[in-house]
């Protein structure tokens, strides 16, 4: 398994072109990327009691533990999958003394426990915990010997629930929970929560003293534009509080910045502005004494001096994913104070290691370097070129040559070109201290409009895809780009192999991403629309490409979609007359039999079996079927002889059936 995991890393590499890096006084110090076909959520760092650093990094079908220690050296140095019979999803997760617990929104996550003080050699699985009727959590947080679960389905909590770790922390005990508002993330300091209620764009205070009977202290809304709250922090003396937007409209999310130290006069103070990334949307932050760092999906990793909460001050940026501004990249970050290093996680890149400069810019001749926003671009796109000087500059001159020359007195100026060919690119700063120059050849290149074949990358040919319409498991759709242009816009097409019946739908960002994360209920909903033979149907994969008027259509994989729902088989695709329930055969049975019905046209269907008095004992079938007869083959291990009616309703048709079982 190790070798074909290797495998397919290096297939990954070499197919996909290499991709540079950009920062200002942030140094990379390593970049790893173990599972680059599934991608990356959150992590988490955890620091042994020998000083050794790890990085905890959420993967879509599991989990992997890196040792950082050695700069030189970055590496897995264990992996937990999923449990069985769990979906692959986004991944959160904190640690407590030598424990990391790790949750998602995949189907029966419930929470891993795991044992860490056997690293670097490995990790020991402690197990898969079920707390009273807890299936999945979106995030989690820790303080002390506490966990706080947000987001949970809702049968357990929505809102915020409290475990205790303090008798046991391989067992984790349900305490209080608090359910008046949907939580997405939340901070806790001093006992307090602070909840970010990203439904209703508020935060709400919540006293957690009594872990039994959680309080609501009061909630403010994140104005001036309460946009989805997805994650807050409070400085060192609790005075300000410092909250993530994770997207917003008509604008952008921002990192918003609140006077908290009066409880009964909470105020605004600022937003703060990732120049030269506009429309960057911030989504976590962690703050170390007078540092606030930040991740952003779409400008990486920024780390801001907060000495003056009422005014951030950037003093250094790491772009982890430079050639997509539109949405995909940084998910979080976290600083490990003893060595001084940064993680972060990146949706498609995996995991970075970073060493920050943390001294404050100063006023000196200033050291002029700059970059460019990306290598390529094509005619009439647009380009930015971003200033890296240090000593502070006030004033900047840029002169672009080529085959049309441009100059501006921006700090980071975007233009674009009518005219294709290589663009040379000099800069000149100055303050009071004097000025400096520099000059580079052959900095960007504007091409010409041409699109190119491009290839599906997952899923492969011939991949069978399990479907069943509650899953909320997601498959992963992902092509190369035909060209890098803004304006290109992909649209996934599924086309029945022996049909002429096709769906077609953008990918995210309204078509922009060359990726999507499809649930298993919507694929369940393709093949509801295909029509199925023998509970499976072939299914083409393709991607379009369009750009203006010009399209170009990838490479096209079969899969099959199989629709996972136990003991249903379609017996013919010939349109019934009218709804039937007929007679199970054989009955009396033991332990099986079979169970047909009409279905006239495409509806919810409901089986139910119920014993005599009533009571119902198990639901064969609750979804979404085509018109068709079908056949349901019931296994009645689990029941006790007797005689049971089966009820058959759909729309306003409703049919019972009495079966015998006899063991």
């Amino acid at each position: 398994m190790k070798k074909l995991i290797v495998i397919l890393i290096m297939f990954f590499i070499a197919s996909s072109g290499t991709y540079s890096q950009t920062g200002f006084r942030i140094r990379l110090l390593g970049n790893l990327n173990p599972y680059p076909v599934s991608g990356y959520s959150a992590l988490w760092g955890y620091t042994a009691s020998n000083g050794r650093e790890y990085a905890i990094l959420g993967c879509y079908n599991g989990t992997s533990f890196i040792d950082i220690t050695d700069s030189t050296n970055i590496h897995e140095a264990d992996y937990l999958p999923i449990p069985p019979g769990v979906g692959g999803s986004l991944r959160e997760m904190k640690t407590y003394s030598h424990y990391a617990y790790i949750v998602s929104e995949g189907n029966n996550s419930n929470i891993q426990v795991v044992d860490l003080q056997y690293l670097p050699d490995s990790i020991r699985y402690v197990g898969k915990i079920v707390v009273g009727n807890h299936s999945t959590t979106h995030t989690i947080s820790q303080s002390g010997p506490y966990l706080y679960l947000h987001g949970s389905n809702a049968a357990f909590s929505s809102g915020v629930a409290v475990l205790d770790l303090t008798v046991n922390p391989e067992a984790p005990v349900l305490r209080g929970k608090w359910d008046e508002l949907y939580v997405h993330d939340s901070r806790i300091v001093n006992d307090t929560i602070w909840a970010c209620n990203i439904i209703n764009g508020k935060i709400s205070i919540i006293d957690a003293r009594n872990k039994d009977s959680l309080r609501t202290i009061r909630d403010w809304v994140n104005i001036p534009q309460p946009n989805l709250i997805h994650n807050i922090a409070l400085t060192n003396d609790r005075r300000y509080a410092l909250v993530t937007d994770e997207e917003g409209f008509p604008t952008p999310g921002r990192l918003r910045v609140w006077n908290v130290s009066d409880l009964s006069n909470i105020t605004y103070v600022t937003s703060f502005d990732p120049t030269p990334f506009e429309n960057a949307v911030v989504h976590n932050i962690e703050i170390y004494n007078n540092f606030a760092f930040l991740a952003y999906y779409s400008a990486g990793v920024k780390v801001l001096n907060i000495s003056n909460p009422e005014n951030p001050v950037e003093i250094g940026w790491y772009d982890t994913y430079p050639e997509n501004n539109s949405g995909a990249g940084c998910w979080a970050v976290y600083y490990f104070p003893s060595s001084g290093k940064i993680i972060a996680s990146d949706m498609f890149r995996g995991l970075f290691v970073l060493s920050p400069d943390l001294s404050n810019p100063v006023t000196t001749l200033p050291r002029v370097d700059f970059t460019v926003e990306k290598p390529e671009v094509f005619i009439r796109d647009s380009i930015r070129l971003i200033d890296m000087t240090e000593g502070i500059p006030v004033t900047w001159q840029w002169t672009v040559t080529g085959a049309q020359t441009k100059t501006s007195i921006q700090r980071h100026p975007k233009f674009a070109f009518d005219s294709a060919g290589f663009y040379n690119v000099k800069l000149r700063a100055t303050n009071s201290f004097g000025s400096d120059s520099i000059s580079k050849t052959n900095v960007f290149e504007v091409k010409n409009i041409s699109l190119a074949s491009f290839l599906i990358v997952n899923p492969v040919s011939f991949t069978t895809i399990p479907t069943n319409p509650n899953d909320t498991g997601r498959v992963l759709f992902k092509w190369r780009k035909s060209v890098n242009h803004p304006d290109l816009i992909h649209k996934m097409n599924f086309k029945k192999v022996t049909g002429t019946n096709e769906v077609s739908i953008l990918s995210g960002n309204n078509g922009r991403d060359t990726a999507a994360l499809l649930t298993k209920g919507y694929l369940d909903t393709l093949a509801f629309q295909f029509r199925l033979n023998d509970d499976s149907v072939h299914v083409y994969f393709r991607v379009k490409a369009y750009l203006g008027t010009d399209s170009v259509t990838s490479s096209t994989v079969l899969i099959i979609l199989v629709r996972n729902h136990t003991g249903i088989h379609t017996i013919s695709e010939i349109i019934p007359n009218e709804y039937k329930l007929y007679n199970n055969y054989p009955n009396p049975f033991n332990p099986a039999t079979k169970i047909a019905f009409d279905i006239p046209s495409n509806s919810k269907v409901r089986i139910v079996v119920y014993n005599m008095l009533g009571r119902e004992e198990v639901t064969l079938i609750n979804e979404n079927l085509a018109y068709g007869s079908y056949e349901y083959t019931f296994d009645a291990s689990g029941l006790n002889s007797g005689i049971y009616l089966v009820r058959l309703t759909s729309g306003s048709f409703n049919s019972v059936i009495k079966i015998v079982l006899i063991k």
